[in-house]
């Protein structure tokens, strides 16, 4: 859940993809209110998943494997507003700064 910043949600692999690894966020937050907060949460919590990638702190989990490429995925369970676009555009860009093998993508998730 975003409110812990410090816990990795999700890790995931995939068949057709070995070295890859996808580390998953879960925001079930509304984006009607408190819109700073919301995204300083987010930021926190791509912070501590960028760390722990770049720390090797997935090898625990992973018995050691090694990946080269990573994903993070934010699951949104409500519609964002235009900031939650525009920093995920920011904040993409700064890795691809930082030259850092990870891609971020987020998916609206229709809860029932």
């Amino acid at each position: 859940m975003l409110q812990d910043v410090n816990k990795v949600d999700l890790l995931t692999t995939f068949k057709d993809n070995t070295n890859l690894l996808c580390l998953g966020i879960s925001d079930a937050v509304q984006w009607d209110h408190h819109i700073e907060e919301h995204l300083y949460l987010l930021q926190e919590k791509l912070n501590n998943y960028v760390t722990y990638i770049m720390n090797g702190g997935y090898k625990q989990a992973t018995n050691n494997k090694e990946y080269s490429e990573f994903m993070i995925k934010i699951n949104l369970a409500n519609k964002p507003k235009q900031e939650f676009y525009s920093f995920v555009e920011k904040y993409s860009e700064w890795i691809k700064n930082n030259k850092f093998p990870i891609r971020i993508e987020f998916e609206i998730i229709k809860m029932k």
